[in-house]
């Protein structure tokens, strides 16, 4: 899959092989390296998904190839994203 960090640069993660019948579950995680966020703007500045992506190896058979994709879906872990002076209390 194509993953565009907050830079607007494109990076590439592989979820797995397509050499096999019915269904699979394919998963990754987003290694630490990858830019994820910037600490320094609360706007729209985070890791986006572009595409799902298939690279074949040109010396395979040739024909018809297709695939279906069922129940995407992307885990994140939000509590990184709470505006500044949330957590003061105001109870005076």
């Amino acid at each position: 899959m194509k993953l565009r960090d907050y830079r607007g640069n494109l990076h590439k993660l592989k979820l797995g092989k397509l050499d096999y019948f019915g269904w699979r579950k394919h998963t990754v995680t987003v290694p630490g390296w990858l830019p994820q966020s910037t600490r320094h703007a609360l706007l729209d500045k985070n890791l986006h998904f572009v595409s799902l992506y298939v690279e074949c190896d040109p010396h395979e058979t040739w024909g018809d190839f297709y695939f279906y994709v069922d129940d995407l879906r992307v885990k994140t872990d939000m509590s990184d994203s709470e505006y500044p002076g949330s957590k003061i209390k105001d109870n005076w």
